[in-house]
């Protein structure tokens, strides 16, 4: 549920923020972003034990627990289906940022050459290494390195995790190709073209869904019950002329004003995406 809520997305972007290092340098290797193997990963996992758990569960059960957790039956599917969301805007994202720059001149041969991946390394278990998410392949090799040898000095240490947070982008597409490969049984650069065209509609449809859910979480920050303590010994227009005096209104606030022009942002590069896939069929 925290992938709904307004305190997770704020968090995604506030820590990028509050980055502020200036030497081009940087000893402490972090990814900052929300979708990412190492968490979707983890959403297909759950999305495994929720499948297990309705099957095996009797429609007289009201509730099951899993792990000193209480879940209603009857929200098994829709936890599903909101994991579903995350997984179609993952998907979407990796995708319209690998054809990105896809225009009227392109042909097939461009696309599959944006879609295609270089080798097998990023595929399988990931892991989060205080901030830098990569391979667990990877580290696996790091240690083994480390044991003879090979890796002796804190120097080649922080060389070869650098190299492991540089070549994100390839391992995490190299990742996100096997995802794509099972769920539709083509490799990304063989994909049908109404096949891309569908996987985009649906980042754009979830994207924006997604926002609206976060938005409406959001609302309760503007809510009667945030209200209380302002304009104190006025009347309700005192205390709500108060609280947007400290507070501001909803469709003023940054924060609301920047997931809607995300909305907005990624409706119009879905659209234009689709209009220029389409040309290529």
């Amino acid at each position: 549920m925290n992938l709904f809520t307004v305190g997770t997305r704020r968090d995604i972007d506030k820590w990028p923020l509050r980055d502020r290092r200036k030497d081009p340098d940087k000893l402490d290797l972090i990814h900052f972003g929300l979708f990412n193997p190492y968490i979707v990963g983890k959403i297909i996992n759950a999305v495994r034990i929720l499948d297990e758990l309705a099957e095996k569960t009797s429609s007289k059960q009201e509730y099951i627990n899993y792990k000193g957790i209480s879940i209603r039956r009857l929200l098994l599917k829709t936890t599903i289906r909101y994991y579903d969301t995350a997984l179609k805007v993952y998907i979407g994202n990796e995708i319209s940022r690998r054809i990105e720059s896809l225009n009227r001149n392109s042909s097939i041969s461009d696309l599959k050459s944006m879609l295609s991946s270089s080798g097998k390394a990023g595929r399988g278990k990931w892991l989060d290494i205080c901030g830098l998410l990569t391979p667990a392949e990877q580290i696996d090799e790091l240690v083994k390195s480390i044991k003879t040898g090979e890796i002796g000095t804190t120097a080649a240490l922080e060389a070869k995790l650098k190299l492991f947070y540089l070549d994100y982008n390839n391992y995490s597409w190299a990742w996100c190709s096997e995802l794509i490969e099972n769920q539709t049984k083509h490799k990304p650069e063989n994909l049908p073209v109404d096949v891309i065209i569908q996987i985009i509609s649906d980042w754009k449809t979830n994207t924006v869904k997604l926002n609206n859910m976060i938005l409406k979480d959001a609302e309760k920050e503007f809510g009667p019950t945030s209200r209380f303590g302002f304009g104190i010994d006025g009347n309700i227009e005192t205390r709500n002329n108060d609280f947007n005096a400290v507070r501001g209104t909803f469709y003023e606030n940054k924060f609301v004003t920047g997931l809607l022009k995300e909305s907005k942002n990624t409706e119009e590069k879905a659209d234009s995406l689709i209009n220029i896939l389409s040309g290529l069929k």
